[in-house]
């Protein structure tokens, strides 16, 4: 290095590079006029990751481009293949992918990744989302340790989109519906507000609209929950195609 050139003191931490995955779906199931899954397979196996955690998949744009969209692994199936839903909320890249999908079509995604999963400092969990975070929600709450408390509060557009998951730990699960109202709504900091609740050394786990996630954390914080006990992760928000917030 020459002399007068002093080395970086500050240099530029890059990423790991996720891996490339090779998918394909094997089945199709509509679980709701809005919300399908997919089952996929993945060649080599898909890689460890835990629950409430996504792949970002490589979708076409329509442009003959490819954009990233992240979507949470729902859960794994015994013989390795995992489960995606998707939910089926305009012309966009990714309910255009889940509709026109079919037994043997091909896609790729990286992955997994993400930071929300569950926290096992702590035995009591208040989880909050809409129907974008109920796949990891649910996920979680599937594998909740015996032992650990939970509490989920779901915001869905109507009653047929819930869902009866098979938790393994103490867990209760609230649905709120908002019956035609638009997206995103005031359903789960309205329900905060009126809950009150006892939180204690719990965590909480905010999966929605960012502006929501946003003013929910904020009221957590008032009611005296850290901010180191708030896994909060804005999974929309109006206008941005892909990607997710961390709060």
């Amino acid at each position: 290095m020459d002399a007068k050139t002093p080395p970086d003191a500050n240099p530029v931490r890059r990423k790991p590079e996720l891996p490339v995955l090779d998918l394909r779906v094997e089945a199709v199931e509509d679980l709701h006029p809005g919300l399908r899954r997919l089952i996929f397979s993945c060649k080599g196996g898909l890689p460890p990751y835990k629950p409430g955690q996504d792949l970002v998949f490589m979708l076409p744009t329509g442009d003959g481009e490819f954009g990233r969209r992240h979507y949470t692994i729902r859960n794994q199936l015994p013989d390795g293949r995992f489960s995606v839903d998707f939910v089926l909320h305009g012309a966009t890249p990714g309910p255009q992918f889940a509709l026109a999908a079919q037994p043997g079509t091909l896609v790729q995604a990286r992955g997994p990744r993400g930071r929300t999963s569950l926290r096992t400092d702590t035995h009591n969990h208040l989880f909050m989302g809409d129907e974008t975070g109920m796949p990891a929600i649910l996920h979680m709450l599937e594998t909740l340790p015996e032992g650990m408390r939970a509490s989920a509060v779901i915001e869905v557009p109507s009653a047929e989109w819930q869902h009866a998951p098979r938790v393994c730990g103490d867990c209760k699960i609230e649905w709120l519906h908002r019956n035609g109202r638009p997206a995103p709504s005031d359903l789960l900091t309205r329900h905060l507000d009126g809950a009150n609740p006892q939180l204690g050394d719990a965590t909480a786990y905010l999966l929605t609209e960012t502006g929501v996630v946003r003013q929910l954390r904020h009221r957590l914080l008032e009611l005296g929950l850290s901010k180191t006990r708030i896994v909060a992760e804005g999974y929309w928000r109006p206008g941005r195609m892909g990607g997710h917030d961390h709060i």
